[in-house]
């Protein structure tokens, strides 16, 4: 029994040491896989130099060093890195997933060579030199399963199994590494652009400044002085530090020659940012061969020499017109106060009074100024086409006969803005120019542009075209008993209808009747005009471009008028012509000895009227 005892607490014993000896097998083994995870990650934490050697498809060193915080490619071209490519390999050396097999000895050990792997002529070779100093991967043949690769790691003389996925992105094509964009600037941080162009040995020069740092406004300093577009310098400047090369002369003879050639070059780019200056120098137009359509362009301060496509440059030849500033009279509405149309002796002068109504002086000729309201709305939209007429061509340097041949001096027509601060703008408008547009510049400054001639159009010395388009309003408390259509040529009442006793809102849809004399009312309440025609009032029919129309019908209203007797009734008549097309009906009124085109909204409901007629009752029987 007691022998018994003895074997079973021996075996006990024995397996509990082969346990605890399993166990630490696993410890080791987990101890040196967390070593050699560590031993990489520091060796390539704070990285500072990068060096591929690869045999395939041609032998080829890649040299990337930091500087600043920026990774630059130092072979075998100078050029910036891709910053993506370059963080996604240190992030993969990083964390790399290396699992170790066995050290070189043993492999000498069991007969086998560095040939067997592939480490006599290493496919790829990486030196990274880091803040724990130099560390080196050999990368030899595929493992057996084809899902990893062979690396020996010189220092510890161990080889390990990585993944392929490593591989493939430390053995990327050179252009992979490089930066795609040439310009390393930010749109927002560049505060001057200067292009350059030498043709026939002349040198013309555009400079482009922004007027405030923190702002988006621009200005042409160079060959003149006039205001840019600040969304199309911002646009421009946008292609400029996008623009991206297509090709890099790798030849060190070709590059060489080239360089020869853009010590001259055709054009130049320089634009300063903060506390630094970008330049670039490009060739002639390349019209053969394989960059055909494209230009040989170099940054100043490196050598490297690159191609680029001709669309870019093209942009350049023409951005003193391009990024000008084309709306050239430049004022804010809310600054202006009064406006001053005069041609000769002609002469119309608006002034803004209070609560945003317009007065509006007029005299033409010998006649006596003529004063009324002018039409709010109307002005508003004359100052918003003043404030977006733009420029459709330049003449920077006109002289005093060419002033003279364009109508502006003297001015054939002048436009003047007042405003309170006293920053006047005056618009002198010339003869037509041969595109059918006009001659115009400002009063203050010495450029001419051509503009587009509709904009005489809002800008007519015609009285009638500013007066108040309201052109009767009924006082407060008015009520319109009814409203009565005639027919004057068989003297014959076509409608007559009685106001509705409910409100517009409230009528039922299927009462069409008071809902179009609620509507008419509406409109009749606030009686507003397409436009005015000139002529005084005729009893039997109105005048327009010489053609006479006969008044057709009246509208009249009956309006109860307040105050302190109820019986206090006033009619509103209005004679109408028969309608002319589908949006055009003359009107006129002996109340304001007016003739006018009737809005299209009170055209539709006569119409409607005179489709459905509603005489009174007496008639009807």
């Amino acid at each position: 029994m007691r022998k018994k005892t003895v074997v079973l607490l021996v075996g006990n014993l024995l397996l509990f040491s082969l346990i605890i000896i399993y166990f630490r097998e696993i410890h080791i083994a987990k101890e040196k896989a967390h070593h050699d995870r560590d031993l990489f990650s520091l060796a390539f934490t704070d990285a500072r130099e990068i060096t591929f050697s690869r045999r395939k498809p041609e032998p080829e060193r890649i040299l990337l060093t930091q500087t600043d915080g920026k990774w630059f490619l130092r072979e075998p071209l100078a050029w910036p890195a891709n910053f993506f490519a370059i963080r996604g390999i240190l992030n993969g050396l990083q964390h790399i997933e290396a699992t170790p097999l066995f050290s070189a000895d043993e492999i000498r050990s069991e007969g086998e060579t560095f040939k067997d792997y592939g480490f006599d002529f290493p496919f790829l070779i990486v030196d990274i030199t880091g803040r724990h100093g130099p560390v080196q991967l050999r990368f030899g043949t595929e493992t057996p399963d084809k899902t990893k690769v062979y690396a020996l790691e010189p220092k510890s003389n161990k080889v390990y199994a990585v993944d392929k996925g490593l591989t493939n992105d430390l053995n990327q094509p050179l252009a992979s590494f490089m930066r795609d964009e040439f310009f390393d600037l930010q749109v927002n941080e560049i505060s001057s652009l200067s292009i350059r162009f030498n043709q026939g040995g002349t040198t013309s020069q555009t400079t482009i400044s922004r007027i405030d740092p923190e702002g988006e406004s621009w200005k042409i300093t160079a060959p003149i002085e006039a205001s840019a577009n600040g969304q199309l310098v911002k646009g421009f400047i946008n292609q400029l530090v996008s623009a991206r090369w297509t090709d890099f002369i790798k030849d060190r003879l070709q590059s060489e020659s080239i360089a020869e050639k853009l010590a001259s070059p055709s054009l130049g780019v320089t634009m300063e940012g903060n506390g630094r200056i970008q330049a670039l120098v490009a060739g002639e137009l390349i019209e053969e061969g394989t960059y055909k359509g494209s230009r040989y362009v170099r940054l100043e301060g490196s050598p490297t020499i690159f191609v680029t496509p001709d669309a870019l440059f093209q942009e350049l030849r023409d951005a003193q017109r391009n990024l000008r500033e084309k709306r050239f009279i430049g004022f804010e509405s809310n600054e202006v106060d009064s406006i001053e149309i005069a041609e000769g002796s002609r002469k119309i002068s608006l002034h803004l009074l209070e609560q945003n109504e317009w007065q509006a002086f007029a005299r033409m000729g010998d006649a006596e100024v003529v004063q009324f309201q002018a039409d709010a709305d109307l002005i508003g939209g004359l100052l918003t086409k003043l404030k977006e007429a733009e420029a459709e061509s330049f003449v920077d340097a006109p002289s005093e006969t060419d002033l003279v041949s364009y109508g502006l001096l003297p001015a054939n027509m002048t436009v003047k803005l007042g405003m309170p601060s006293g920053e006047d703008r005056v618009l002198l408008v010339g003869k037509m120019h041969e595109k059918n547009g006009v001659y115009a510049k400002l009063k203050k400054e010495p450029f001419v542009y051509t503009i587009s001639n509709h904009l005489l159009e809002a800008i007519p010395l015609n009285p009638l075209h500013y007066r108040t388009r309201l052109m009767q309003t009924l006082p407060e408390g008015a009520i319109i008993k009814k409203i009565v259509l005639r027919e004057l040529e068989n003297n014959a009442t076509l409608t007559e209808l009685p106001m509705p006793e409910r409100p517009l809102e409230e009528l039922p849809l299927e009462d069409e009747t008071a809902i179009l004399t609620a509507e008419l009312s509406r409109l009749i309440r606030r009686f507003k005009v397409k436009e005015y025609i000139p002529g005084p009032f005729l009893e039997k029919s109105a005048i327009q471009d010489n053609e006479t129309l006969p008044w057709h019908f009246e509208l009249m209203a009956e309006i109860s008028l307040p105050g302190g007797d109820s019986n206090v009734t006033e009619n509103r008549s209005y004679l109408l012509s028969e309608r002319l097309g589908g949006t055009t009906q003359i009107g006129g009124t002996a109340s304001f000895d007016s003739l006018f085109k009737l809005d299209q909204r009170m055209i539709d409901l006569i119409h409607a009227l005179v489709r459905r007629p509603n005489p009174p009752p007496s008639l009807e029987q």
